[in-house]
């Protein structure tokens, strides 16, 4: 997106983690940060948002920053994700969602996914009643209506979610991470997938559901959270070896032989399979399957063809999904 799609992109395919669409860009979160670091620094005696701030503040050394910056950081605001790229005008010359209303991005072969648990880490572990669901929700988006939020709430029945006694989890908790993750993760990927779609290009998702990170987590007194973020990252970059966690599965290198077989057979334009590149191994643990895989959605003009995802969305859910798009 940046320039608008106006310059030249030095790639053809990209592999976009963490989501896309960062929300939050057109909010207050990042010239409120930057604020409260200039009035923590030497600098405080430059004007706000003014070339004279950030030549002072260049003087100051990371080390510094970091700290002025963990000082004074709003963790309350946007989950703490308050460091966001900004409408400037330039480099991203107006909003994400204008600009993929427009077709002003750069139309590129894109992979894009999500875990299973992806914002769980996020989430106050503390909830346990549908109210404490309900103020979660309405601290993270407080522009939110009630009435927005209550629909919102009533897509996910809380008796789809099981709680983790073992793990002092509630079924709200993992109510409400499911809701953020949905939010957060899912969304934005399936807005910006249709519109490159619409652009000719090809687009794929992947959702993970096995991770090598339990174990970890559980050594920092933080158990049953999950496939959660960046769970993906040992099977995409092929160093599960680095991992000592109880469930790693003997799949080494099949995430990273998937991706590098989906961008040979685009660049030599081999046949794929029409919506996924091969079925994964199971699980030794619980015989589920672990989607280390790809689809290739098909995108209608006003709604989502869900069953082609590749998610493990439950089809009782499915038309729940469409409406929260």
């Amino acid at each position: 997106m940046a320039y608008g799609g106006n310059k030249p992109v030095p790639f053809q395919k990209a592999i976009a983690q963490s989501q896309v669409l960062e929300p939050g860009i057109t909010g207050e979160f990042t010239s409120n940060a930057m604020a409260r670091v200039l009035r923590a620094s030497d600098c405080n005696s430059t004007s706000f948002d003014s070339q004279a701030a950030i030549d002072c503040l260049r003087t100051i050394s990371p080390k510094d920053l970091i700290k002025l910056q963990t000082d004074t950081a709003g963790d309350s605001e946007n989950i703490g994700d308050i460091w966001l790229p900004t409408v400037d005008g330039n480099i991203l010359p107006a909003a994400p969602s204008q600009l993929l209303a427009e077709g002003r991005f750069a139309a590129v072969t894109t992979i894009m996914g999500y875990t299973e648990d992806d914002t769980a880490p996020f989430t106050d572990i503390i909830i346990k009643t549908a109210n404490e669901t309900a103020t979660f929700f309405r601290d993270y988006a407080p522009a939110m209506s009630e009435t927005h939020l209550q629909h919102l709430l009533s897509l996910y029945p809380v008796e789809e979610f099981a709680a983790n006694p073992a793990a002092n989890l509630s079924a709200e908790y993992y109510r409400s991470a499911r809701i953020l993750r949905d939010i957060l993760m899912v969304c934005e990927p399936l807005l910006y997938g249709k519109a490159l779609a619409q652009r000719g290009q090809e687009v794929y998702y992947y959702d993970q559901n096995q991770t090598v990170v339990d174990s970890p987590l559980e050594s920092l007194g933080l158990p049953g959270l999950g496939v959660v973020h960046t769970s993906e990252f040992a099977y995409m970059f092929n160093n599960l070896s680095h991992y000592d966690s109880k469930h790693r599965i003997a799949c080494d290198g099949y995430f990273t032989t998937n991706i590098a077989k989906l961008t040979k057979s685009h660049s030599q334009r081999l046949p794929l399979q029409p919506h996924r590149l091969r079925q994964a191994p199971r699980h030794p643990r619980d015989s589920q399957l672990v989607h280390l895989r790809f689809s290739r959605p098909t995108f209608a003009e006003e709604s989502w063809d869900f069953g082609r995802l590749g998610a493990s969305v439950r089809r009782r859910r499915h038309s729940r999904v469409r409406d929260r798009e």
